[in-house]
């Protein structure tokens, strides 16, 4: 099995690049809740959670 790439670049216009930064900031916030959570399990109960865990949630 071949895996192919492919490589874009975007031109985005002062709209499109706020959307962006949005939904950067939003991946971003997630990311850091999500991990908050895992270091809070960690360090209380010892164990660590896994991805379905924190859905579960």
């Amino acid at each position: 099995m071949t895996t192919l790439r492919q490589t874009f670049r975007l031109y985005p216009n002062q709209n499109q690049q706020r959307q962006l930064f949005k939904a950067r900031r939003w991946h971003q916030y997630i990311y850091n809740a999500c991990l908050a959570g895992r270091k809070h399990a960690w360090e209380t109960e010892g164990r660590s959670l896994k991805y379905f865990d924190q859905q579960n949630k």
